[in-house]
């Protein structure tokens, strides 16, 4: 008997060996589709930065430009209805210097330290300035496909995420909010592309079970909040464009900007 037992392990042992050798090795990624077979029967938005709009697994495909620099920014085309927190039709984000980049089997959407920089020619001094403030990650897209040196990513995750509306809301201390992915979505009646700039329309939709007083009043059902966010991917200035130094008796819209290279007999700023 014990035999028998210690010959029963033994062939269990050899079987599941076999088992894990005609696994697969792990870590092995999957080939990438390429993009014509991905956006097979798709209509192809054609601009500045093109995309692709999938209806049946409702994705919105950005085909990556490469990694020159442009400007991107997010506001609101629908407002809150209330005068307790800025959220307002109309509104337009801050624009940042961005750039794509790929990384592995991802694109992330980067964008440069503009405040503090080199006013100068040098480039080393142009390089430390660079290396001493930190860029920011907007975005991290996952590759959906590829085909040469043209790479599809899947913006919809990005796009959907809130970034402006939940932090203004905790600031005006206007009740506990969060969002509901899945009641935001894309909204194409004013999305498309054009030579210079690509415009991007989602709807998202917050939750509150203690809403402000001054926001239930607006609220259809008292309790849920659905708004129609703009997103701006637009094109750099042409070649010989110049910033008009700022006045302070315009009062709006400075951009503050930091000189770290300037001789230490002169203002920085």
């Amino acid at each position: 008997m014990r035999f028998r037992a210690v010959a029963v392990l033994l062939l269990g042992g050899v079987a599941a060996a076999g088992g894990q050798t005609a696994a697969k090795p792990p870590g092995r990624a999957e080939p990438l589709p390429s993009i014509a077979d991905r956006t097979r029967g798709l209509e192809r938005r054609g601009g500045f930065v093109p995309f692709y709009w999938d209806e049946r697994k409702g994705e919105l495909l950005l085909e990556i430009p490469g990694r020159e620099e442009f400007l991107y920014g997010v506001g609101l085309s629908g407002g809150a209805g209330t005068i307790e927190v800025g959220l307002d039709r109309g509104q337009m984000g801050n624009l940042g210097v961005c750039r794509f980049e790929r990384v592995g089997p991802r694109v992330l959407l980067v964008q440069r330290q503009t405040t503090h920089a080199s006013g100068g020619n040098d480039p080393e001094q142009a390089r430390v300035v660079a290396e001493s403030f930190p860029t920011s990650v907007l975005a991290s897209l996952p590759i959906a496909a590829q085909e040469g040196d043209r790479v599809l990513a899947d913006a919809t995750a990005f796009l959907l995420a809130d970034t402006e509306v939940l932090p203004a809301l905790k600031a005006a201390r206007a009740g506990d909010w969060r969002q509901d992915t899945a009641r935001s979505a894309l909204r194409l009646e004013r999305t498309g592309a054009f030579p210079r700039n690509t415009e991007i329309e989602v709807l998202q939709t917050f939750v509150s079970e203690n809403p402000a007083v001054g926001f239930a009043s607006v609220l259809p059902d008292g309790r849920t909040m659905s708004l129609t966010v703009h997103h701006t991917f637009l094109a750099l200035p042409e070649r010989g464009y110049r910033p008009r130094a700022f006045d302070p008796r315009i009062g709006f819209i400075p951009l503050r900007r930091l000189d770290h290279t300037a001789p230490f007999t002169e203002p920085i700023e």
